[in-house]
């Protein structure tokens, strides 16, 4: 879904929060940060653009997503402690040049 939608912009997605840390419960959503190869993103209009896939992946998996999407340059420099632990304990599931990782974990990582 991702890499179709964001294409060669895409340069990572980064699964964070609790199915990263291994403490994920039946009500927990799977959070990705989406970093894209450029410099001017806007979050918001980036995020609104994948709704209808995200409600269609909701409909036949029951698993909210969250997404984040950021530039790369804002993802590698921000001191906020939120990028910060996103850098210090996220797991890359895609980074462009490299296949992406696939696990069977409700289906989460199916498609990145």
């Amino acid at each position: 879904m991702m890499r179709r939608h964001y294409g060669d912009r895409l340069l990572k997605i980064i699964l964070f929060g609790s199915y990263a840390r291994g403490d994920f419960h039946d009500d927990s959503d799977v959070d990705y940060l989406v970093v894209l190869d450029e410099e001017n993103v806007s979050p918001f209009t980036e995020v609104s653009a994948t709704i209808t896939a995200r409600n269609a992946y909701y409909l036949d998996t029951f698993i909210p997503i969250s997404v984040i999407v950021v530039s790369y340059s804002h993802y590698s420099t921000s001191n906020r402690i939120f990028y910060r632990e996103v850098r210090k304990d996220g797991k890359c599931i895609y980074e462009r040049g490299f296949k992406p990782l696939h696990q069977e974990s409700r289906g989460v990582f199916s498609e990145c």
